[in-house]
């Protein structure tokens, strides 16, 4: 079986930044979202969920759908001039992490990183942390149980990546 070809979005032909694949590989909750590597078959499934979208938009959504459209055919255009199977966006110090905590480590970049800096970093941990806590008491077990297993992964993430 031949080795996938994975590259990081500024390797692509004409090169991409990290968020643009991260937004990608998140919206419409696709098969492995958020596990820091967008495939090609994922940037189709995107590709076509915005085409649907598309088509029953009003005129106001339709222009920036079509834009995003574009920008993802063109990604995965140049996904092809350069034999990428994938695009890796994650920042190096989170690419050996288990897959559970890529997606969290996904999640505070999208979330947390409000100056968009791109890096796992105790403060964006940190900030992570803060937002869980604010949320206070949840309103059912399974919230609280997910809050609880943000908070844990955090400390996980934070034990591989700053010991």
């Amino acid at each position: 079986m031949p080795t996938e070809r994975v590259v990081k979005p500024g390797d692509l032909a004409t090169p991409w930044n990290r968020f643009a694949a991260m937004a990608c590989d998140t919206d419409h909750g696709l098969h492995g979202a958020g596990d820091g590597v967008l495939t090609r078959e994922e940037l189709r499934e995107h590709i076509s969920k915005l085409e649907a979208e598309a088509n029953v938009a009003g005129y106001d959504m339709a222009d920036i759908l079509d834009s995003e459209v574009r920008d993802a055919r063109r990604a995965l255009r140049d996904m092809d001039l350069v034999s990428a199977d994938a695009v890796e966006y994650l920042p190096e110090n989170c690419r050996d992490l288990p897959v559970h905590l890529r997606r969290r480590a996904t999640e505070m970049l999208m979330i947390d990183d409000r100056d968009a800096y791109g890096d796992v970093s105790p403060e964006l941990v940190e900030a992570a942390r803060r937002r869980y806590r604010q949320m206070g008491s949840v309103p059912s077990r399974a919230a609280q149980s997910s809050k609880e297993q943000a908070l844990r992964e955090l400390d996980e993430i934070e034990e591989h990546l700053f010991p």
